[in-house]
Parts: C-alpha cells; sequence; structure tokens
C-alpha cells in the first residue's frame, strides 16, 4: 500500500478549511484534531476499522470535511467496501469544489484507483485524465494511469505514463512497474535492469527480487534466479509464489528432494493451486515415486475441473 502522509495533510486541514474555522466551536476543533490524529495512526497501521470510525467521527462534526471524506473513502478501499469508498470521494469531490487544483487532483486521482480496483476501467482512465488536466506534475497520477492501461493491454501508453511518473519523480513504485511492464512483455533484459533499479530504491520489496528472479530464469541464469528467490523468501515466507518459483529452479536443477519441499509449502499457502500439485507430480515422477505422483495428477484435474483456471490458487469460483 502506499503510505501518504495523511497525518500532516488532515490535522492542517482544520486550519485551511475556513468552513470548518468558522462553523463550530473551539471544542469541537479540538476534539476532531484528536479524533483526525488517531484516525491517520490507525490508518498508517493498516487498523482501516479504526480509522473509518474517527474518521466518521469527524465527518459527523464537520459533514462538508472534504478532505476526510478522501481518507475515510481510501481507508473503505483497504477493506474492499468499493462502493462506499466511491460515495466518499463523490462527497470529497462536492465538497472540495473551492480547494486548489492540486488538491482536488488528489481526489480524483483516488476514485480513480478505486474504480480501477473495482474493474471499472473506463471510469478510472477518466478520473485520472481529470486528476491530470487539474495536477499535470504528480507522478502517482501517471503511475496509477499506467497500471490501469496495463491491465487493458495498451502496453505502449502504459510504459509512456510510467515513464513519465519516473521523469516527475524517480520514485521505485513506477519503476518496479516499468519492470513488470518488461517483463510482460518478454523483455527479459530490460525487466532485470529496471527491478535492479527498483531493488536500489528499495531493497526490502520482496517482489521486485522474485520478478527479477524470474526474468533470470528465462534467461537461463538459474544460480542468480535462486539467489533472488532465497532474497524475496526471506524477506516474506508468507507468499507461496515464491517457494513455488525457486522449486522451479531446484526442479531445473535436478535438486528433486528441494523441489518437493519448496512446492509442498506452495500448496501449504495456497491449498486450490492446481498447478503446484501437477508440478510436484512431475517431480514425485523423476523420484520414482508414483503412487504419490499419481495421487497429485488426481488433484490437479479435480482442481482444474472445480476452479476452470490450473493457476487459480485461492478460492474455486463458483
Amino acid at each position: 500500500m502506499k503510505k501518504r502522509n495523511i497525518i500532516l495533510q488532515l490535522i492542517l486541514l482544520i486550519f485551511i478549511s475556513p468552513l470548518i474555522i468558522f462553523s463550530q466551536t473551539e471544542e469541537d476543533v479540538k476534539k476532531a484534531q484528536q479524533w483526525i490524529i488517531t484516525g491517520s495512526e490507525a490508518y498508517q497501521r493498516l487498523d482501516f476499522s479504526t480509522a473509518i470510525e474517527n474518521f466518521t467521527k469527524v465527518i459527523d462534526l464537520f459533514p462538508k470535511a472534504a478532505q476526510i471524506y478522501q481518507n475515510r473513502g481510501n481507508s473503505y478501499r483497504y477493506i474492499r467496501e468499493y462502493d462506499l469508498a466511491i460515495k466518499d470521494l463523490n462527497k470529497a469531490i462536492e465538497f472540495g469544489s473551492n480547494l486548489p487544483d492540486d488538491q482536488k487532483s488528489v481526489f480524483y486521482l483516488s476514485r480513480g484507483d478505486i474504480f480501477a480496483d473495482k474493474g471499472e476501467y473506463a471510469k478510472a482512465i477518466d478520473d485520472f485524465n481529470k486528476s491530470i488536466t487539474l495536477n499535470a506534475g504528480n507522478s502517482r497520477t501517471y503511475n496509477s494511469r499506467g497500471l490501469t492501461y496495463t491491465t487493458l493491454k495498451k502496453y505502449d501508453i502504459a510504459l509512456s505514463d510510467f515513464n513519465k511518473s519516473i521523469d516527475l519523480n524517480p520514485n521505485y513504485t513506477a519503476i518496479y512497474n516499468r519492470a513488470r511492464l518488461y517483463y510482460h512483455l518478454r523483455d527479459f533484459d530490460k525487466a532485470i535492469k529496471e527491478y535492479s533499479k527498483t531493488i536500489e530504491l528499495n531493497p526490502q520489496l520482496a517482489n521486485a527480487y522474485n520478478g527479477r528472479g524470474l526474468s533470470y530464469k528465462y534467461r537461463g541464469n538459474y544460480d542468480l534466479a535462486l539467489q533472488d528467490f532465497n532474497k524475496s523468501i526471506s524477506l516474506n515466507d508468507k507468499e507461496g509464489d515464491y517457494y513455488f518459483n525457486r522449486a522451479d529452479i531446484y526442479f531445473s536443477k535436478g535438486n528433486y528432494d528441494l523441489a518437493v519441499v519448496d512446492y509442498s509449502k506452495a500448496i501449504e499457502k495456497y491449498p486450490l493451486w492446481a498447478e503446484a500439485f501437477r508440478r510436484r507430480a512431475e517431480t514425485y515422477q523423476k523420484q520414482g515415486q508414483d503412487k504419490l505422483a499419481s495421487a497429485d495428477l488426481e488433484k490437479a484435474k479435480l482442481l482444474e475441473k472445480e476452479n476452470f483456471d490450473p493457476n487459480n490458487k485461492v478460492k474455486i469460483i463458483p
């Protein structure tokens, strides 16, 4: 999740909105300030229920506080209450009509991100365009629009947006997304270069090591791939994909015992992942363990039948 400096933004809200300053008592302002601080701190530690509770208290006192609607909407977004999030951003846009353009642009950016999460990509693009019209200097908007264009498979436009975002602010997020785009286009050399830049800027980003490891794998450099998968797992041992990818390397190098261990860990994380069962079955076959291989193949076929997608990991599609 992107961490935004919302604590300072929200505290300053009380002082930059004339509506709030002149329509409520000093006591109300002090209470609202405390709720803002409490809600902001909860947001930062991903306690979105507490954040929503405190932002709602502020809104009850100041029902036209545009920035508070934005931040409550962002909180709703991260618990996937998208309709409530959009409703709040609509309010932010409505009540923030007299705010400076750069602030209004953030409202459209936030609503665009929510539309994108919801899969309403045309609405998302429209909001990102509005945000850029109001403030063409915000790198995050180009990054968000680039992600949406990537989803829509409009790769040339997506790349242009990532480039623009990086030109404005060489942040690791946009560089990482550009790396993913190059990987998707199978330009593995460029992907490796961009993942490496990402790691320089944020050496704790496990996904960057994983992406670079996959790029090394498809370039045939298994040793470097293995190093990166080891690193990604050391940073985040809860992601089944990392174990699956490392297992593939062990399999390719003939280390079948280690491959079985890692495919098993991937299955432990994602017990409905048919492809993991299939790959473990192939490994058991290499070991001559035909009964175990047969059981895994049957499980894979069952999951494929129920899920329709061998790569589905989490839930059975109804």
